[in-house]
């Protein structure tokens, strides 16, 4: 699991960041994706194509 310090790297891409906070909260909420994106102030299906995105 990533540090808060690795989180804000900033010279990684925003979308490589995003993918990472979301599965942080998603962790912490115990896997409840309805939790998760709550607590992110996102719909489920915005948390569900954050953690399905590929680069």
């Amino acid at each position: 699991m990533p540090t808060t310090a690795d989180l804000f790297d900033y010279n990684r891409p925003l979308g490589e960041m995003t993918r990472e906070i979301v599965k942080v909260v998603l962790s912490q909420c115990g896997g409840n994706q309805t939790l998760a994106a709550k607590r992110l102030g996102i719909g489920r299906t915005t948390l569900w194509r954050y953690l399905n995105e590929t680069d």
